[in-house]
């Protein structure tokens, strides 16, 4: 009996749906991969099957990504490698498969969901705004484990796989078809109907990939030795200016497609897992997965309910010295309430001071 993962077929197409009980979102962990494999292994055997879809039984969410406690819990360097070369297994029998496979995205698909749908063949999704596609791994730290770090530039292309990678930005339906990322757009009322009318014809090699057409300078930059080392350099220039290099992920990232990108080979994918080895025993990445929790936790705080004694608020302290943290101040200082402002930035400062 599967707990977590069910298995149908309708008109000769497989549906692979996941469905986490007790919970309102999808999240990946080693318990629920282990159930797909298993899934994978049997759905090889099958001999009825034209194509397979993956799809989520949560309303507008397909996974929200791995289980960020285990990322926590890793203890060394050997066991953060053992645990993405796992994943990387499981989805490359996915990739692996016989018949084209298509993940139906109907929502938040974010991380190990991201990696999961890029080890499909081709990705659909609804007109919905709750499509939010994306690796956000960076902000904990780390790359993506399970082969996205891979199979992102060589879907996309470097210099637009680049921005993802590095900053953990998510990007809506509309971005996602643009860029490649995305296959087909459909109604929302009608995606699982049209994503299976859509993997039949995958699979009858009546619908071909929409190819990206490419100038001069960008196949230049994409496909050529000296273009790809040029687009990395800034990239690490861009990198360095903005974080002064104090998270070592984004370099990270950066040195993995140094040496893996415009190369076509098995290793790469092992490559990733050293480099996400040395991020996830990392200070900083324990530091930004506590910073995570706390983020999640006080999302829910009822703040005006603590803050707002029937005495008042007599001092304030503001961190951040922007436009809004400026604003804030001068608001707050207008009411004869003592502001303190913090921030790195001394022309920051001067301008929220002014």
């Amino acid at each position: 009996m599967s707990k977590f993962w069910s298995f149908g077929v309708e008109n000769s197409v497989g549906n692979l749906c996941f469905n986490s009980p007790d919970s309102d979102v999808n999240v990946l962990s080693f318990e629920n991969l282990a159930e797909l494999e298993q899934q994978l292994v049997e759905i090889t055997t099958r001999t009825d099957l034209k194509a397979l879809l993956f799809t989520s039984g949560k309303v507008r969410i397909f996974i929200v990504g791995a289980d960020i406690k285990d990322i926590e819990n890793i203890t060394s360097a050997k066991d953060a490698f053992e645990k993405a070369q796992l994943g990387k297994a499981i989805f490359k029998k996915i990739e692996s498969l016989r018949i084209p496979t298509v993940c139906v995205i109907n929502g938040a698909c974010l991380g190990g969901g991201a990696e999961l749908a890029l080890a499909c063949r081709s990705r659909v999704a609804s007109f919905s705004p709750q499509i939010k596609i994306g690796l956000p791994e960076v902000n904990l730290g780390v790359l993506p484990g399970f082969g996205g770090s891979i199979r992102l530039p060589r879907l996309l292309g470097l210099i637009r796989a680049l921005p993802l990678l590095l900053t953990g930005r998510l990007v809506g339906f509309q971005e996602a078809f643009k860029i490649g990322l995305l296959d087909r757009l459909f109604p929302e009322a009608v995606l699982l109907r049209e994503a299976q009318a859509f993997a039949l014809k995958l699979a009858d090699g009546q619908a071909p990939r929409k190819i990206r057409k490419k100038n001069f300078m960008t196949i230049f930059m994409e496909h050529t030795p000296p273009g790809r080392a040029w687009v990395l350099s800034q990239a690490t220039k861009d990198v360095l200016e903005k974080t002064g290099g104090a998270y070592p992920a984004p370099l990270e990232i950066i040195k993995l497609l140094r040496s893996t990108h415009g190369r076509a080979s098995e290793r790469d994918y092992q490559a990733e897992s050293d480099h996400f080895s040395r991020l996830a025993v990392t200070q900083v990445s324990k530091n930004l997965i506590k910073i995570f929790f706390l983020n999640e936790k006080y999302k829910k705080y009822h703040w005006t309910q603590t803050v707002c004694k029937e005495d008042g608020i007599r001092k304030c302290g503001i961190v951040g010295a922007g436009v809004m943290g400026g604003g804030i101040a001068q608001l707050i200082s207008s009411r004869d309430i003592p502001v303190r402002v913090k921030d790195l930035n001394e022309k920051a400062l001067s301008g929220a001071l002014a």
